[in-house]
């Protein structure tokens, strides 16, 4: 804000606005320190959400109207810390208030303990547990060959090296290896943000029969940026697709059962003075989101692939 001010010699009024009455304790000194003759200050005790009241109350800003307004939302870290705006009202329920006298009035009708964040028991782990599932069926192609009428169906493709690629999507890893006959190595792009650098490694094993296709992922972790692989010890991470398959000609599908199981750690500030469902709440649906994204692009490349390998099946025999 003063840079806002020493940077606009133009200014005639500023009008701050913030509900914590500890906010203003603080900026108002820091305002008087940078304020000049010709600048009217008017600090209000007020949320953001009531900005037009307040400006109607405000008698020299009626017909004048506002050139600019900056906004900064959020909670910052001393009200995190402060042992007064902070109430834990039951395990599955944060009240942050800013009026401490509200606060206590809300603890003496709910008859309920108060209980300061920074006085949480640092020594006890907490875990939020995420989950999410999706099952989708699709119909499949038949395919035959033009000379013997041989039948190539997906349980003879699953069952080939690039079936399990389409399984693994290989398309969309950074690189992939075989550790053993059924278990795979898989590196996902890398996601780099300002300096800090992490590459989702995992560990999948496929079991293929002629009934079924069982995907598990036997382990997940980070390499990258040190403070990405010290991640590795926070959480734990579990995923199984089990592609099944039925029908005959015409009414032929597959279908994917897939369910992923994700275990936190919760260990940070501000999370650590929440109820774990603060975290398991907004967790679980990020996670089916992008469970339901990605389920079906994973359905229509592996159709996709399905046709290619037929195509080059077919396509060797006629060349005999």
């Amino acid at each position: 804000m003063k840079q806002v001010i020493r940077g606009h010699p133009e200014l005639k009024y500023l009008v701050g606005m913030d509900v914590d009455s500890l906010a203003h304790d603080i900026a108002q000194p820091r305002l008087d320190a940078v304020l000049n003759a010709g600048v009217k200050a008017i600090t209000v005790l007020r949320n953001f959400r009531d900005v037009k009241s307040v400006l109607r109350e405000i008698a020299e800003l009626h017909l004048l109207g506002v050139d600019a307004i900056l906004m900064d939302l959020g909670m910052s870290s001393m009200q995190v810390h402060s042992t007064t705006l902070w109430t834990i009202l039951r395990e599955d329920s944060v009240c942050l208030v800013m009026d401490p006298l509200i606060c206590g009035w809300i603890l003496r009708k709910m008859d309920l303990k108060v209980k300061a964040a920074t006085s949480l028991n640092s020594n006890a782990k907490k875990k939020a547990n995420l989950f999410a599932e999706k099952k989708e069926r699709i119909r499949l192609p038949t395919y035959n060959d033009d000379l013997g009428g041989k039948k190539y169906h997906i349980s003879e493709f699953l069952s080939q090296p690039s079936g399990i690629a389409a399984v693994l999507n290989t398309k969309a890893l950074q690189s992939f290896e075989s550790l053993d006959a059924n278990t795979y190595r898989c590196e996902l792009p890398k996601l780099q943000f300002l300096n800090f650098e992490a590459a989702p490694l995992l560990d999948l094993r496929v079991t293929s029969t002629d009934e079924d296709c069982l995907v598990e992922m036997l382990s997940c972790k980070f390499e990258g940026s040190e403070v990405v692989k010290e991640q590795n010890d926070h959480f734990s991470a579990f995923m199984r697709n089990q592609m099944t398959w039925g029908g005959a000609g015409a009414e032929s599908f597959l279908e994917v059962d897939v369910k992923l199981n994700l275990t936190l750690e919760i260990y940070t500030q501000p999370f650590t003075m929440m109820p774990t469902s603060a975290v398991e709440g907004p967790g679980n649906i990020m996670m089916q989101a992008l469970v339901d994204k990605l389920v079906p692009l994973l359905l229509q490349q592996m159709l996709q692939d399905y046709d290619e390998w037929v195509r080059k099946q077919s396509y060797s025999l006629k060349s005999f």
